[in-house]
């Protein structure tokens, strides 16, 4: 079960002040408006804080809760009524904190996010020689995940012939099971294990005028019970660079690229994925560049 967490946070521009004089945020949310022109970097390097508060259920007990961050810039920590229950420092991946064991079922439970949007020498892509504005925030949106115990935690998917993939899957359960999907909803290939690979011989091909896309069902079951169940999409290709060029599915295509920003006038990189793919939208139909994945740009498993 996932659970949006992106309403009622409260934000406060210095964390260790408190949040008597917090305002009520939703994510994804900027630390720190600023003008058209004329900007400071300093403008937006702080110390802030983001709190938010939720009721656990008592039957979620015995569950593991998961919070799932898609961006925060820069350095993250985490805490779950006042103990810390992780840190990440990238403002720029993904991240997940389990906060199972500071969690009271039955009860009200507080969230707080300390973050440091300073630069830093430590942090990518800092060390005072970039060329951009690193906006900071929780800049795009987190979720409560509740899972059962030995739930899939990460799946590695990689082409590793044309019509061939290798999945290592990171669970509990007494047995995996992937089942690979065409775009009509049937079933093509399947494989047991946590490190397997499956082939689809007469599999089509993912290209840029033909971007088909299959599904790799991942499931974990503990006997005959189902303890988790993940979906990715991918396709079948293959991707290499030779001293005269790059090769796809073994053909030499033609790459056309630009240098990209996640960033917005006033709000930083605080913008919903709706934009995000409408900026690739435009980078495809419009700018003519070479698209060598998904649609989305925000990929990512789902249950």
């Amino acid at each position: 079960m996932n659970i949006p967490f992106n309403n009622g946070w409260l934000f406060t521009k210095d964390f260790d002040s408190g949040f008597d004089d917090a305002v009520i945020v939703r994510l994804p949310h900027t630390a720190c408006e600023i003008p058209y022109n004329y900007i400071d970097c300093t403008d937006y390097q702080m110390v802030c804080g983001y709190r938010k508060r939720f009721f656990a259920p008592e039957e979620w007990s015995g569950l593991r809760l998961l919070l799932r961050f898609d961006g925060a810039a820069h350095l993250a920590e985490v805490f779950c009524n006042g103990v810390k229950a992780g840190q990440h420092a990238c403002g720029y991946t993904a991240f997940t904190v389990d906060i199972t064991e500071q969690v009271k079922f039955g009860a009200e439970n507080t969230i707080d996010v300390r973050l440091d949007t300073r630069e830093s020498l430590n942090i990518p892509p800092f060390g005072f020689v970039i060329d951009y504005l690193c906006y900071g925030g929780l800049y795009r949106e987190v979720s409560l995940e509740v899972r059962k115990c030995g739930y899939i935690e990460e799946i590695l998917l990689e082409n590793t012939d044309l019509h061939e993939v290798r999945l290592r899957i990171k669970s509990g359960g007494s047995s995996v099971i992937t089942n690979i999907i065409a775009e009509n909803g049937s079933i093509v290939a399947s494989g047991c294990g946590r490190d397997v690979t499956i082939s689809v011989p007469d599999s089509r091909l993912w290209t840029p005028d033909s971007p088909v896309l299959y599904t790799a069902r991942v499931t974990a079951c503990e006997g005959d019970i189902v303890i988790d169940e993940k979906s990715l999409r991918f396709g079948f290709r293959t991707a290499r660079f030779e001293n005269d060029g790059f090769y796809l599915n073994g053909e030499k295509l033609k790459l056309r690229g630009l240098n990209r920003h996640q960033s917005y006038p006033y709000v930083g990189y605080a913008m919903p994925a709706s934009m995000q793919e409408l900026d690739a939208d435009i980078l495809k139909r419009e700018l003519g560049v070479t698209p060598l994945g998904p649609r989305t740009i925000h990929s990512r498993s789902t249950s």
